[in-house]
């Protein structure tokens, strides 16, 4: 069986020939249902294909940092087929819209359990909230979201899914088949981009960043942290930012550039793409795998 998902995440390799559903919440979830836990290690297989995954790292040149503390409320989305906008919630409540066809409407899911709201394909455990559509518009409260459908568009062409959270609500997203657009939410962010869509950002308090695919990121401020791996050919530019730790990792041809300023900083190369940072406080930890590879640049630490 061929391999569709290789990758190291928080300290852990990762190997399946399951498609990606997203990461989120110190899991991986694959289509079909399948997931690996981050922190134990454990497995839940729902199929045929496999899944590996090692026990954690001790090599402290690989390690890609991405430790973000969740509360209780998280916001979960992927398995979407959508163009994908969120925005701050004026009502301090997490709230969604879709608008599109009736038959590219049905194909986006809700289920709220465990304190977290999913959108997209993931199995419900417990209960599902279900949305008729009844003259066009429905609108649904249920928890702390409101779900709003609107029947706009004619045709099977990929809605689109507006949502709106409160302020430090943390987000996953993962395989969205569609353009990203986050506005300035200030929210912790983990992001995974498995397609050739791009995601736009404004501000948000911590990003942890997987790039699988040939699309990239753009993020206008960052604070907190920021920890990134690139795997393919997508780049990402954060304009700004004063976070506590980077950590960064470029595996083949897709570069990272950040503009601000980090305390400290974990940046490794064994790709053609490079790293380039304006400023880190401590001496960066930095690791060429060879001379070869994409240069890593640290402004106000030149060679």
């Amino acid at each position: 069986m061929s391999v569709i998902f290789q990758s190291t995440i928080y300290d852990r390799s990762v190997e399946s020939n399951y498609e990606v559903l997203m990461i989120a919440d110190h899991h991986v979830f694959f289509v079909g249902g399948s997931k690996v836990n981050l922190k134990t290690g454990s497995i839940v297989n729902n199929g045929d294909g496999y899944i590996i995954v090692s026990k954690k790292s001790t090599n402290q040149e690989k390690k890609v940092k991405m430790e973000m503390k969740f509360p209780k409320q998280l916001l979960i989305i992927g398995g979407v087929r959508a163009k994908l906008i969120i925005v701050p919630s004026i009502s301090g409540k997490i709230e969604a819209k879709v608008t599109g066809s009736k038959s590219a409407v049905n194909t986006i899911k809700f289920d709220q359990s465990e304190g977290r709201l999913t959108i997209g394909s993931i199995p419900a455990k417990n209960q599902t909230i279900s949305v008729s559509v009844r003259k066009n518009v429905v609108s649904m409260a249920h928890g702390s979201s409101k779900i709003t459908i609107s029947q706009t568009v004619k045709g099977d062409e990929p809605p689109t899914l507006t949502l709106g959270v409160p302020v430090n609500t943390p987000i996953g997203i993962g395989n969205i088949d569609g353009p990203i657009t986050i506005d300035d939410i200030q929210c912790p962010v983990e992001l995974l981009l498995n397609s050739y869509h791009s995601a736009e950002i404004g501000r948000i308090n911590s990003l942890a960043l997987w790039v699988n695919g040939t699309g990239g990121a753009t993020i206008d401020l960052v604070s907190g942290s920021v920890a990134a791996q690139l795997n393919s050919t997508g780049s990402v530019i954060i304009d700004h930012g004063d976070v506590s730790t980077l950590s960064v990792i470029c595996t083949q041809v897709g570069s990272f550039t950040f503009k601000g300023l980090a305390d400290s900083a974990d940046l490794t190369t064994n790709g053609v793409g490079g790293i380039t940072v304006k400023a880190v406080t401590k001496k960066p930890k930095i690791a060429q795998k060879s001379k070869y590879v994409g240069k890593i640049t640290v402004e106000n630490w030149p060679d």
